[in-house]
This record gives structure tokens, sequence and C-alpha cells, in this order.
């Protein structure tokens, strides 16, 4: 017996499209269905949902003159409902039960999706994680993905506080990638103490404020304590 539920308001998503190109001639509003939404998902899942979105990005923003200097990354999580959690091709995401997922129904399975936009709020690339997925793992795919699409030594990277970890801030480095994120909880007390610690041994560099005073770098002494 068939156990498979179908997709709710499928063509809803779809109103302005042309459909006929999305779809195949003869698709129309009223009979666009799960049928013909799976059956191009599966044309187009062998072409890897990275390389595609980003190609799609490129001839949009060429089309449109949109240039962008900067990337927004981001990740999400969300539950489903499956019958079964096996990968239905080698390279698919795997969805599991991890526990935090955003929605709160930590029972259902759980896929993460990284996203990055640019400047412009275009998604420029996506690949879907499964749930169990470290938000480093997916920060260090899109920094490698970018690094060979774009010209890091012009453009920046925006992030949450995950990505300000030494690897990843090493890897960003690396590329030649700016990048901004928010500083983690403990960055302040660290960097304090971090200081303190560092006037104590005299290990200070002489100021380029004051002819008479000491300084240290913050991101050098959060990074060599990391």
């Amino acid at each position: 017996m068939d156990r498979r539920k179908a997709l709710r308001n499928v063509a809803n998503c779809f109103r302005t499209a042309p459909l006929d190109r999305l779809f195949g001639k003869g698709v129309t509003q009223a009979s666009l269905e799960i049928m013909s939404l799976s059956r191009n998902l599966d044309g187009l899942f062998p072409k890897g949902l990275p390389k595609l979105s980003y190609e799609c990005y490129r001839r949009l923003a060429d089309r449109y003159g949109l240039d962008s200097k900067v990337f927004n990354i981001d990740s999400t999580n969300f539950g489903i409902t499956a019958l079964n959690k096996n990968a239905d091709a080698p390279e698919a995401a795997k969805p599991e039960k991890c526990g935090h997922a955003k929605d709160g129904h930590h029972e259902k399975l759980v896929y993460s999706l990284l996203s990055v936009t640019d400047e412009n709020r275009i998604v420029c690339y996506e690949r879907p994680y499964d749930g169990s997925t470290a938000d480093s793992e997916m920060d260090c795919g899109a920094v490698e993905f970018l690094s060979g699409k774009v010209d890091p030594k012009v453009s920046t990277l925006v992030a949450d506080c995950k990505i300000a970890t030494k690897p990843l801030v090493e890897l960003m480095q690396s590329k030649g990638f700016g990048f901004v994120a928010k500083c983690p909880v403990n960055f302040g007390q660290k960097v304090r103490d971090d200081i303190v610690y560092s006037v104590s041994v005299g290990d200070m560099d002489p100021s380029s404020v004051r002819e008479a005073g000491r300084s240290t770098t913050p991101m050098r002494l959060w990074m060599e304590g990391n």
C-alpha cells in the first residue's frame, strides 16, 4: 500500500511563475500538483543544489546588472515527517532527530539548510544537510564554495558568532576574505583576561596611540587562546 502523503497547496507558491517553462508544456495553475513538482525535483537533484543555485544567481545578477561584494551566511533547520530516513542517493542529506529543532518538534526528523544571500538579499548558494550537522561544517562548506566563485580579496562575509572560531577565521583569512561576525558571548571577558595577563608578563606591543603606552590586538590574543 502506498502510504505517501501529498504536499498541500503546492500551486500557491507558483502563482506568478511561468509554469509551462518550469514544469513542462500543458501544466497550468489548476493542474500543478505534487507529481508535476516531484518530477522536476527528480530532474534537478543530480545537478547539485549548490552549483545550480549559484548558476541561477549569476544569470539573474548578470541580466539585471546586480553586483555584490557582501555575502551573508546563515543556516536554519526544520522538522519533517517521513516514513523512513534512508537517503535516496549517496550525496543526499540524511535527516536525523537532532534534538534541537527550531520549530520545537524534536520528535521529528530534522534537515539543516545553509544559505548565502548577497547584499541585494538574493540567494546565491544553498545546501541541505542532515539535522545533526555542526554549524562549523556548514559554514566551512560555504566559505570553500564561495572562494572558487567570487574574488575573496574584494568580498566580505557576514555571519553570526558561530563562524568566529579559530579554524574558520583562519580559513577565511587564508582564502583572502574579509569578514564581519558577532562575537561569541565569552569573547569580551576572554579578551579582558588575556589583556590583563599580557600586561603581567610584559608581552604587549608599543602603543600606536600614546608614546609611553602599551597595546595588544584582541583578535590575536583570542585566536592564540583558541
